[in-house]
């Protein structure tokens, strides 16, 4: 007789367009079904599809969501064995449901652990088997905030695919992106000073909540002249790898991040990325030969000025972007999240 698989609870919903939410679909597509089930919840507001999760168990929720959101936290429960926390705050809602099976949870970071420890306490984080980080400077960050981190770090799950097939070499810098929420804490209004020094270059501004894309969208009201940036807002995967397949560069000025995403993605595209120093961007960032890392927004527009008064350089870090994404691409991570999880398992008896 086979030996029961362990049933894996991943806490996201896979069919939503939020970045954790993508980590959840991500990890419930690659790991291997041989060795674990999956179980996971979808959404009646379907963003994203659910491709590629043809062999995940898939909890449907529907309308009114708060009824339903008990429903499949419930349902999974019944047979999981470990839970991959991804929506926080759906975990310490039912966090006395999970304590009631007795089953253990883990979360890979992605979030601002400074903002969230102030959010949910030390007592909360203390509820977990295992935190892990995206990066050793992420790790440091959250143990500085007091959070209690596993050793081991699991890298952001990035599932290139669809940026690996639009891939092409950048040679003339004339469109520039920026992805991301929270617009203040990433230092947007850096990157739009830039749209008023480099008048010639369309300023591309993807994601921003409902609020600040209106206070985003006043303030560009008040500079008429100011017609080089475009506002998409949320946008879905696809729209956006057409926005990417567009541009040339990727900037994020943002000082504090896990690991950004849309950097590694880029890379898989050919777009070399300007990020700060201090989160640990120099850890696959290279100055100067794949992307450029500044400690300012001086040096950023350096680097801008630098592409475009050298295109050669921009060919450059175009090509030596491929190695840089592959190391993070989920098909060659995700046997770091199966052994992690086969500890884990192993651990509870």
């Amino acid at each position: 007789m086979s030996r029961k698989k362990p049933v894996v609870f991943i806490v996201g919903l896979v069919n939503f367009n939020w970045s954790l939410d993508w980590n959840a679909k991500t990890v419930s597509k690659y790991l291997d079904k041989d060795k674990f089930e999956v179980v996971t919840m979808s959404t009646y507001r379907n963003q994203t599809g659910t491709e590629g999760l043809q062999e995940v168990t898939l909890i449907k929720r529907k309308y009114p969501d708060k009824i339903w959101q008990f429903w499949a936290h419930f349902r999974a429960l019944l047979k999981a064995d470990i839970a991959i926390i991804y929506r926080h705050d759906e975990y310490k809602r039912y966090q006395w449901l999970y304590k009631l099976f007795r089953c253990p949870v883990v979360t890979i970071l992605g979030i601002n652990p400074n903002l969230e420890n102030k959010r949910f306490g030390l007592t909360y984080w203390n509820s977990f088997k295992s935190i892990y980080a995206l990066s050793p400077e992420n790790k440091a960050f959250c143990k500085e905030a007091g959070l209690p981190m596993s050793d081991t770090i699991l890298s952001n799950p990035i599932d290139l695919t669809k940026f690996w097939e639009v891939r092409k070499i950048r040679s003339t810098l004339k469109q520039v992106a920026f992805v991301g929420n929270d617009f203040e804490r990433k230092h947007l209004s850096e990157y739009l000073d830039m749209a008023t020094t480099f008048t010639h270059l369309t300023f591309h501004v993807v994601g921003g909540y409902e609020k600040e894309l209106e206070t985003l969208k006043e303030q560009l009201t008040g500079y008429p002249d100011l017609n080089n940036v475009r506002v998409h807002g949320m946008i879905d995967r696809e729209a956006l790898i057409a926005i990417l397949n567009d541009c040339e560069l990727h900037i994020l000025p943002s000082r504090k991040e896990g690991r950004p995403k849309t950097a590694i993605e880029s890379a898989a595209a050919g777009l070399p990325s300007i990020l700060f120093y201090g989160y640990g961007a120099e850890e696959y960032i290279k100055h100067n030969e794949n992307g450029f890392i500044v400690n300012d927004k001086q040096e950023m527009q350096a680097c801008v000025q630098a592409l475009l008064d050298d295109p050669s350089l921009l060919n450059k870090l175009s090509e030596n972007t491929s190695a840089m994404a592959e190391a993070f691409d989920i098909r060659s991570r995700i046997t770091e999240y199966e052994d992690e999880l086969q500890r884990l398992l192993s651990s509870l008896g």
